[in-house]
């Protein structure tokens, strides 16, 4: 057990050391997602939400941002994705995307390689400065896009192991090793389903400061509007269309206001909040 931890942390300075000119871009990071989802559905099994392009057969908009590329020269570009049919032998690739340089797309069509989340190599491009990436959906049937790397040696490869690729991440985004105390709390519920958002408000109602916590953009879980479904078998009816109108309303005009009343604490960590 020791020596694999030896080995662990040995690894991580040496790459460490190998990627100290590398700029890693995550899905997270991508300033304008345009209509790409960030899904941290899976959060438990890769170790990071990714870009999930949900167009139901009609490609999503560019999800956009900007990165600054502190030295100027060759690099080669990792885009880290999978083929999500892959793993039934499906054929056709239907995550089919493609990664814009300062609007220049590259030679290589992502989400075409592997039923496993891994990096997939994009060649080398000049870059430097202010540089503009976008991820443009080919197909509108779920390409994924956990992160972009721009490696400045191009003969370094980024780890696939979950445990050395979490150890890496962490270090070449400057984040500490275990994330910082987020405060204590009578109740923290873990999930903001239907149950898990009316036990927090009724546990606020009481009195009782509450985290509620979620890795979702709405409450709701299953019955959310991502999944096309809401409660009492309603579908696509107005005013509340499903129930991510519903629970934003909830949540607004009631949730909050109860919580906050009630001494309930309200931090937003990652553009999720918790209260």
């Amino acid at each position: 057990m020791k020596l694999t931890l030896l080995a662990l942390i040995s690894y991580v300075f040496m790459l460490a050391s190998a990627s100290s000119q590398n700029v890693l871009v995550e899905a997270e990071m991508f300033s304008d997602p345009g209509g790409w989802d960030l899904d941290q559905q899976s959060m438990d099994v890769m170790g990071s939400p990714y870009l999930l392009a949900h167009g139901l057969g009609v490609p999503v908009k560019d999800a956009v941002t900007e990165v600054q590329i502190p030295v100027r020269g060759a690099y080669r570009v990792w885009v880290r994705t999978r083929d999500w049919v892959a793993p039934w032998r499906v054929p056709g690739s239907p995550g089919r995307f493609q990664l814009l340089v300062n609007g220049k797309p590259l030679a290589t069509t992502f989400g075409t390689h592997g039923a496993d989340w891994a990096w997939q190599d994009g060649g080398v491009v000049e870059a430097g400065g202010s540089t503009r990436l976008a991820l443009h959906d080919l197909t509108g049937f779920a390409g994924r896009c956990d992160a972009v790397l721009f490696a400045k040696d191009s003969g370094f490869v980024p780890p696939n192991d979950i445990a050395e690729l979490t150890a890496w991440r962490r270090s070449a985004l400057g984040l500490p090793p275990t994330p910082a105390d987020g405060g204590s709390y009578d109740l923290v519920v873990v999930g903001g389903g239907v149950a898990g958002t009316a036990a927090a408000v009724s546990a606020a109602r009481q009195g009782l400061s509450v985290a509620l916590v979620q890795d979702r953009p709405v409450l709701g879980a299953m019955p959310a509007a991502r999944c096309g479904s809401g409660l009492r078998g309603t579908h696509g009816k107005s005013p509340s269309r499903t129930l991510e109108t519903s629970s934003k309303r909830f949540v607004r005009k009631r949730a909050v206001r109860a919580a906050m009343a009630k001494g309930a604490k309200c931090m937003k960590i990652s553009g999720r909040w918790l209260w």
